[in-house]
């Protein structure tokens, strides 16, 4: 699929539908749209029409988001219809270049969550306030280079699907709460790669009816969540725990709470299969089901700053993560930078500049072994 033949520049709602609408018939052997958008008014004319193409033939859509602030107004997209969700597959990619006349091209991308913001307003436009913003979808859903914000609730959903994958790779979280969930779905993998979220409500991993989900948590710096622990779980099968970075937070580090979400829908299932690997977790943790604990450490992880989630250069998280190859990792870290530096690759969300001076690993190496292959979000 060339991008110069599938791509539509979005323009308010009703363009963008009618330029959308008008590949579908063009596009029935490919997978989806890519849409390039450059404004707010574009990224919800692309939302918008983006239900309108997968009700119409089926079709997904990769939503390619130039450089910049955006503000998305809660569009109709939590509500299914007739049981069946609104998108097919959906991608929301940030860090493409900002000059107009570029039309999202790959070559000029540049994966950093802090150039591209998107702000998720709980707002209709007429003043009513829902409760959340759910991104539905029955094929993968992909969140990759972006700083998510604001006051609502904001839930990606694997709705009434097999086999399919929701994964967050390189992106900030500052919402209200933010929930990757497998509902009504089995086969499910839900990802969380290269991903911050510092001084709010963590992520949740659920499931919601179904069964058979596992969640790849890899290279991710959970720190400082007030009120609530680093990251929480709930109705998983397995779970699995790289590299990742979860300090300080107010209620423990992770926290498998199957047998008690408030919501009560995973009430009495069993717990989650908790593998950790290279990780340096805070002391506290609620791991009921624990299969593997491979050099985990229980020390401070020494961060630059008090806001600042780099590693100085005599932290036990430098080049102490677990050995690329076993699984791929994007080829650069949070920051965009080479993400491994030195004989390993570091354990959290940021890559070290500071170098051993030995061999450097690839970061593009072996494929990921067969419990843990799935389609991988990798550029």
């Amino acid at each position: 699929m060339q991008l110069s033949e599938r791509t539509c520049v979005a323009k308010p709602i009703a363009a963008a539908v009618l330029c959308v609408l008008s590949m579908v018939g063009a596009a029935k052997a490919d997978t989806q749209n890519i849409v390039c958008v450059g404004d707010s008014v574009e990224l919800n004319a692309a939302l918008y029409a983006a239900v309108d193409v997968a009700k119409a033939d089926g079709i997904g859509t990769e939503i390619r988001i130039k450089i910049g602030n955006y503000s998305v107004h809660n569009p109709p997209l939590p509500f299914a219809t007739f049981g069946i969700p609104p998108y097919r597959d959906l991608s929301l990619r940030g860090g493409y270049d900002s000059n107009p006349a570029d039309n999202c091209t790959t070559s000029k991308r540049v994966v950093n969550p802090t150039n591209t913001t998107v702000e998720l307003n709980p707002y209709f436009p007429n003043g009513y306030m829902a409760d959340s913003i759910d991104f539905r979808s029955n094929g993968d859903l992909v969140i990759e280079g972006l700083t998510l914000q604001g006051s609502s609730e904001l839930s990606f959903i694997a709705d009434h699907s097999s086999g399919k994958t929701v994964s967050a790779n390189r992106n900030i979280f500052k919402m209200h709460s933010i929930d990757f969930q497998s509902s009504l779905s089995v086969h499910t993998r839900l990802e969380l790669i290269n991903n911050k979220s510092a001084g709010v409500r963590p992520p949740m991993l659920l499931r919601d009816g179904g069964s058979d989900t596992v969640a790849f948590i890899a290279n991710n710096t959970f720190v400082n969540a007030p009120y609530y622990p680093g990251i929480a779980l709930a109705g998983l099968t397995k779970a699995d725990f790289y590299n990742n970075i979860i300090w300080g937070n107010a209620l423990g580090g992770i926290y498998d709470m199957s047998d008690s979400w408030w919501e009560g829908d995973t009430e009495g299932v069993p717990p989650v299969q908790i593998n950790l690997v290279n990780n340096i977790l805070q002391p506290d943790n609620n791991i009921v089901t624990k299969m593997v604990d491979q050099d985990t450490l229980y020390s401070d992880p020494q961060f630059v700053g008090v806001e600042d989630f780099h590693l100085q250069p005599t932290s036990p998280g430098l080049n102490t993560g677990f050995p690329q190859g076993a699984f791929e990792l994007p080829a650069t870290d949070l920051d965009g930078n080479p993400r491994i530096v030195g004989p390993f690759i570091d354990r959290g969300a940021y890559e070290s500049p500071v170098s051993s001076g030995a061999p450097v690993q690839k970061a593009t190496s072996k494929p990921l072994p067969k419990r843990y292959q799935a389609t991988r979000v990798v550029e």
